[in-house]
């Protein structure tokens, strides 16, 4: 019986770790590619914000 519950143990412990280790990893994974996409998607918003307008709002004509 005790040998069942230290390796019962081990085992549980094992797989905590692995668990936390992937948990861990994806949350990295995920907080990079948040990152990016932010990131993205600010100098986008950058891009358009700063580019020149080739329309003129309103044109005057002469006659």
């Amino acid at each position: 019986m005790r040998l069942a519950a230290g390796a019962l143990a081990v085992f549980v412990a094992d797989l905590s770790v692995i668990v936390y280790k992937r948990a861990t990893g994806a949350l990295a994974v995920f907080v990079a590619d948040l990152s990016v996409i932010v990131y993205k998607r600010a100098t986008g918003a950058l891009e358009v914000f700063t580019a020149p307008t080739t329309t003129p709002l309103r044109s005057k004509r002469t006659e």
